[in-house]
This record gives structure tokens, C-alpha cells and sequence, in this order.
């Protein structure tokens, strides 16, 4: 009985350790590496299980009905993990994929009924945390694009001052951008320089649609046009400025309350360790007293 307790605090203390450790320095969990590895090798295998996977996909894509909006959202996360996919055919493919593993649960169920209750579970898992793991890290990019939108207004507010050069304002400030504002600017700047200016900026912001970058392409529409964009973008700087710092506010605000669910753990293995302390000393006076 003290060894169980011993081992329940050992893996309670790990665990709200490693939770917080997480935490503390951003780190993407197990499965988010697994996900991402996954979604990079999705079309490199051949082998016959992937080809008959495929088939039903194209059969399963051809009769979904999926609204025009996911089917959107779909496409847009899954251009960020560079993912070349149809967003239907993605759609289609998880729902095969949970199908056969129902289907083998099933089949287990006559030989060990116990682990096809638990393939079944893990199917519907995999269905939701493929969906769910998407959006979340779709939102973190996301955020990291917002939160390198104020630096970027304020370069681009100090170079119209001397220039009128989008094109190397935007090259100038790649070098020093964050990975998921870079890799956005050279898709635009690629576009920029094969086409029009003004269209390439309007595609950039619908493909994102993130209300800040509408403000600013509307700004660099202005500075192409030649119209004086300098008070324009001043208050433009001041504003982003106030939304990362409301931001920042409110993300410090939520911080207590996540630590508190993972410092739960380390409590309670700490209160363990105690009660076995507690419990070997009172055992072994017990058998002094017998003695």
C-alpha cells in the first residue's frame, strides 16, 4: 500500500511539473510535434494500406457536403503547414480513416471485446484532436502575426518619410520580421513583384483577414497611389500599440488561473509524500509497542 502511494505521488509530481515547465516556457506539447509530422509526410508514403486510403478518400470526397465555411477554414490551416491537399479531400480522408478504425474495432470485439472498446474510443479521439490540433496551432500563428503587427506599422511609418518604395520597406524589414509575419511578407513581396502592386497587397489581406493588416495594406495602397499616408500611419502605430499592451494585460491576467490547475498536481503529490512519512513512522511505532 505505501509503495502504490509512493509511485501515485511520483507520477502526480512529474506530471504537474512537466505541465508547468510547459507553460512557463511555451512549448509545444508531444502531440503537436506528432501532428505537425504527420501533416509534413501525408503524401510521401505509397504503400498499399495508403493507396486504398486514398481511393475511399476520392469516393467519401465526391458525396460530402460541407459548408462552404469550414471547408474554408480547412484550406487556410493547412496552407500554413504547407500541406498541398484539397480542403475537401482532407475532410474526407480523417473521416475514412476514423471508419476503418471503427470498422476493426468492430471486428475485434468477437475476439477481445475490451480492446475494441478502446479502439473505438481512440478513433473518434483521433477524429476530433486532427480538427482541433488545426485550428489551435493555426491560432497561434495567428497570434504571432498580431503580435508582430505594431513593429511592423511603426518601420513602415518611419521609411515613408524618405521613401515611397514599398517593395524594399518590405525587404528590408523581412530580415528582421518573426517567422510567421516573414514567411506572409515573402509570399506578398513574391506576388508584388510578378503582378500589381495594389493587387497582390488586397490578396495578401484576404488571405489572412486579419483586421489590422486591412488597415495597414489600406495605408500602403495610399503611399502607392501617392497620397500623404505619414498622419495616416502615426495613428494607426499609436493605436496597435494600445491593442498589444491591452493584449499583453490580458494575457497576464490569465495566467494565474492555468497555473492553478497544474500546481493541483504538485500539491497533491507533496501531500502524498507527507502521508507516507506519516504513515511509515506511525507503522513502525506500532510495532515497537507490540514489541
Amino acid at each position: 500500500m505505501i509503495y502504490i502511494i509512493m509511485v501515485s505521488a511520483f507520477i502526480l509530481y512529474t506530471y504537474g511539473a512537466y505541465r508547468v515547465f510547459m507553460f512557463i516556457f511555451r512549448l509545444p506539447s508531444l502531440g503537436t510535434y506528432m501532428l505537425a509530422g504527420k501533416l509534413i509526410r501525408i503524401c510521401d508514403k505509397t504503400s498499399v494500406l495508403d493507396i486504398f486510403i486514398k481511393s475511399l478518400t476520392v469516393f467519401v470526397s465526391k458525396r460530402l457536403n460541407i459548408p462552404e465555411e469550414r471547408l474554408t477554414k480547412i484550406k487556410t490551416y493547412l496552407r500554413y503547414y504547407d500541406v498541398e491537399m484539397n480542403a475537401k479531400d482532407f475532410a474526407a480522408e480523417q473521416i475514412v480513416k476514423t471508419s476503418i478504425l471503427c470498422t476493426i474495432s468492430l471486428l475485434l470485439y468477437f475476439i477481445v471485446p475490451l480492446f475494441s472498446i478502446v479502439m473505438f474510443f481512440i478513433s473518434f479521439v483521433y477524429y476530433f484532436k486532427c480538427s482541433s490540433s488545426l485550428e489551435a496551432n493555426y491560432k497561434l500563428k495567428r497570434e504571432d502575426i498580431e503580435s508582430e503587427l505594431p513593429r511592423f506599422c511603426a518601420t513602415v511609418t518611419q521609411e515613408i518619410k524618405s521613401t515611397r518604395d514599398i517593395v524594399s520597406i518590405i525587404e528590408r524589414y523581412i530580415k528582421t520580421s518573426n517567422r510567421a509575419l516573414k514567411k506572409e511578407l515573402e509570399i506578398v513581396l513574391a506576388d508584388m513583384k510578378s503582378s500589381n502592386y495594389e493587387a497582390a497587397l488586397v490578396r495578401f489581406e484576404s488571405r489572412l483577414s486579419i483586421g489590422a493588416i486591412s488597415d495597414i495594406v489600406r495605408g500602403l495602397i495610399g503611399v502607392i497611389r501617392g497620397d500623404d499616408m505619414q498622419t495616416y500611419f502615426e495613428m494607426l502605430s499609436h493605436d496597435l500599440d494600445v491593442m498589444e499592451l491591452q493584449s499583453l494585460e490580458s494575457t497576464a491576467a490569465k495566467r494565474p488561473e492555468k497555473i492553478k490547475k497544474y500546481q493541483f498536481f504538485i500539491l497533491a503529490a507533496m501531500m502524498l509524500m507527507y502521508f507516507v512519512i506519516i504513515a511509515v513512522y506511525l507503522f513502525k511505532m506500532n510495532q515497537s509497542s507490540y514489541l
